[in-house]
């Protein structure tokens, strides 16, 4: 077999700057570079002004779509005019989605945190747990009444099947809840019991209805603060939902007519006798401030 000789071929590379030249893509898009700066990368960078000649050569083509500026050809990258402009808007569409996903968060810590400050705005009903008798125990809206199975909120609270009164000698009662869960039981052992004279009871409130709010705007004030307005509704809670099926329309009048926040204060903007009319929206405003990643009412 006859011998190879080696040899050496040298190959000079001389790279064509114009095969590399920059074309900018007309599209309907905003960028934040002043006009010149497309036309000048319309042309060889060797064409383009100094100041653009500059910043183009240290950008690398990947970049471009991030600011804004899609090339036309990108030769050697298979990327086309099409492909690039599907680029831009993803990235795009990504900016916006982001930025609806953080303001959607806001809004939702914003409306948990109003909707928590107005749990104290809550109505209720007031009854006592235990041995109980209008002779020796502050029974709410009694009005001189010795019977407590005929006092408003405990007849209510009776047929919403959330008490029982059981007679406990002449002129007590013994008021107990039904089917109580577990933790609630642990947590009535715990509480502060009242009483003397033979009674001996725990204060209980059944909330019939709390403010929810149903639509919020935030305004800004700085990145520790805002300012929401909001409209809320009255929400009927499960133990209001039982009054209004089990009562009729004159019991829930009476009933509304004794509800009260957990200071005793009534709110003349519900009335459990016309839920339609309960269920309007009323504006709202409140102030917020950041806690960790959410909001706190500023109060």
């Amino acid at each position: 077999m006859p011998k190879v000789e080696r040899k050496t071929l040298d190959i000079k590379v001389e790279p064509d700057r114009k095969f590399f030249a920059l074309q900018t893509l007309k599209c309907s898009l905003v960028s934040r570079f002043p006009r010149h700066y497309f036309e000048a990368l319309q042309g060889d960078i060797e064409d383009m002004r100094i100041g653009v000649r500059q910043w183009a050569s240290r950008y690398p083509v990947a970049l471009l779509p991030l600011t804004g500026i899609i090339p036309k050809r990108m030769i050697g990258s298979g990327m086309t005019a099409t492909r690039s402009c599907r680029v831009l808007v993803s990235l795009l569409i990504s900016s916006l989605l982001l930025t609806g996903c953080s303001g959607g968060q806001d809004k939702k810590a914003a409306i948990e945190a109003i909707n928590k400050g107005m749990r104290k705005e809550a109505l209720s009903v007031h009854v006592l747990l235990g041995r109980v008798s209008p002779k020796c125990a502050p029974i709410v809206h009694a009005r001189g009444n010795q019977d407590l199975t005929t006092v408003t909120d405990y007849q209510a609270a009776e047929k919403g099947g959330l008490i029982s009164m059981t007679p406990d000698g002449p002129g007590f009662w013994k008021v107990e809840l039904v089917n109580p869960k577990p933790g609630l039981v642990e947590a009535l052992k715990n509480a502060h019991r009242y009483g003397k004279d033979g009674c001996d009871y725990a204060l209980f409130n059944f909330s019939v209805a709390e403010k929810s709010v149903a639509d919020i705007n935030l305004h800004q004030i700085s990145s520790e603060k805002a300012e929401a307005e909001f409209l809320w509704k009255w929400i009927l809670t499960p133990f209001g939902v039982r009054l209004v099926d089990s009562l009729n329309a004159q019991q829930r009048a009476q009933v509304n007519a004794d509800l009260e926040t957990s200071r005793l204060q009534s709110d003349p903007t519900f009335d459990l006798s016309d839920i339609t009319q309960s269920s309007s929206p009323h504006p709202g405003k409140k102030s917020l401030k950041k806690s960790g990643d959410g909001w706190v009412l500023d109060e």
